[in-house]
């Protein structure tokens, strides 16, 4: 390391493969590569955590048709609990879709940031907008539907039809946004 007279003390400069805190080249070198070891695994953490997410919102994206078409052919005294078994999936599914915002925004920011990405990235988003917009009306059909609303009940399969096409593009233009 170099020093020069400042003022009344002596500085200390990086100079031939010195950093200014004094680490050689090589000290330099293994930390960033640390670094991006430390960022490659929170990366690898996210996308674990975003496919579950998708495992999840799918099963709630399927599984409510599902229900939803045994629960209009049911017996009026097993409605209530094939209700409860829609409630469950219809939170699992909203907060499958939260947390994929969250991973998905962290994942882009992290990653090539919003310059980065290509068309079909923002295809999926615009399927992403639609699919919370369906997952609402779902949400409403169905409250309206289990305080006796027939036009709401016989709306929930088409809804339901409508929610799993969107999820289907999603992960389409999600494989063609990302290879």
């Amino acid at each position: 390391m170099a020093s020069y007279a400042k003022g009344n003390g002596v500085v200390n400069s990086p100079h031939r493969g010195e950093s200014e805190m004094g680490q050689s080249r090589d000290e330099v070198i293994i930390f960033r590569k640390m670094s991006g070891d430390i960022m490659e695994f929170w990366d690898a953490i996210l996308l674990w955590i975003h496919f579950a997410a998708i495992g999840v919102g799918g099963a709630a994206s399927f599984g409510l048709p599902v229900v939803g078409a045994v629960m209009a052919g049911a017996q009026i005294e097993a409605r209530p609990a094939l209700a409860g078994v829609a409630g469950k999936l219809s939170i699992l599914g909203r907060s499958a879709i939260g947390v994929l915002i969250v991973t998905g925004v962290l994942m882009v920011l992290a990653g090539p940031g919003l310059g980065g990405v290509n068309l079909w990235f923002w295809i999926k988003m615009s399927f992403v907008v639609l699919l919370i917009a369906g997952v609402v009306a779902g949400v409403r059909a169905g409250r309206q539907a289990r305080e006796g609303n027939q036009t709401a009940l016989q709306r929930t399969p088409l809804i339901g039809k409508i929610n799993i096409g969107l999820f289907l593009a999603i992960v389409a233009s999600a494989v063609l946004s990302f290879g």
